[in-house]
């Protein structure tokens, strides 16, 4: 069971999540999402539950996003566990917003239009899928699977 914590301004980037959730479901995981907008429900949430990894939207302003992944920042001090960090872009936002951070070499970007094997390497490489596989022999049988579908 992956447990994602995903902090966004609204209902979006449900593409990106689907895709996440296949990659998930392909290597024998489940995924449990959770929602966050607001700074307090963020904040409650991280009390409540420990998380896989959080995906941020970059559809928030500077500001707004700055305020989050500090908050997130804190509480994952005071936890001593880094939880990877995933920007969510959303290409309908005229100006995505993301933040330099090195997230202890824990942070990926991906978006709606992320491929499986993009989300399944920037997973990988995040730790988030323990032992890394081929992904040339991936693609490979999911080739082989798709042509022989009806």
């Amino acid at each position: 069971m992956y447990h994602m914590l995903h902090v966004a301004p609204n209902q979006e980037e449900t593409a990106l999540i689907s895709t996440i959730e296949r990659v998930l479901e392909k290597f024998g995981h489940q995924l449990t999402l959770t929602k966050a907008h607001q700074c307090d429900d963020l904040q409650y949430l991280l009390l409540k539950q420990q998380y896989n990894f959080v995906s941020v939207s970059t559809s928030y302003t500077p500001g707004e996003l700055f305020e989050r992944i500090n908050l997130m920042a804190e509480q994952m001090r005071r936890e001593k566990r880094l939880v990877p960090l995933i920007y969510a872009v959303n290409w309908v936002t005229p100006f995505p917003t993301l933040l330099g951070t090195h997230w202890g070499q824990k942070v990926g970007i991906l978006h709606s239009l992320s491929s499986e094997a993009e989300v399944t390497a920037t997973l990988q490489r995040l730790g988030e899928l323990g032992e890394v596989v081929d992904l040339l022999a991936y693609r490979s049988l999911h080739s082989r699977r798709r042509s022989t579908d009806p």
